[in-house]
């Protein structure tokens, strides 16, 4: 009775403290208890810690649960890969997520070459349509009568 009360009052789950949760349930906890308190504690930290003028410069403490939220290995190199793959995350930016020290040109946004932009895509097939391949190399098919 009285350790539910504890739970109750930190908001936290038998499944949580036990190690006994699905990836889902600590995703909600992380989210729901441990991402407030981080927030709080950056305001706090710096309101108190920074000058004024510090704060006036944008300048802030952070405290972030980012690394816990992208919960176990499997899913946090999908997570990566899909930020890599789109450009939405450097290298560096990548490898501070699992705690690893940046790398020589790892802040250039890099992105696959198999995305393209959807107003792209029938420009590029109307540009190409008239193209066959015959023997492993390109050739124009002629488009009427008298290019023939």
């Amino acid at each position: 009775m009285l350790l539910k009360e504890v739970y109750n009052f930190f908001n936290i789950s038998d499944k949580i403290v036990s190690g006994n949760y699905t990836e889902e349930e600590y995703s909600v906890y992380i989210q729901s208890v441990i991402e407030p308190i981080a927030k709080a504690m950056s305001y706090e930290f710096t309101l108190k810690l920074l000058t004024p003028n510090q704060r006036k410069n944008g300048e802030k403490i952070v405290f972030s649960s980012i690394n816990n939220q992208l919960g176990n290995i499997s899913s946090k190199a999908k997570f990566l890969e899909a930020m890599a793959k789109t450009g939405t995350l450097t290298i560096n930016e990548s490898r501070e997520l699992i705690g690893k020290p940046g790398v020589k040109d790892g802040d250039v946004l890099r992105v696959s070459l198999n995305y393209v932009n959807h107003e792209l895509v029938d420009e590029y097939q109307l540009k190409n349509q008239d193209k066959v391949l015959t023997d492993g190399k390109d050739t124009k098919e002629p488009k009427d009568e008298k290019d023939k």
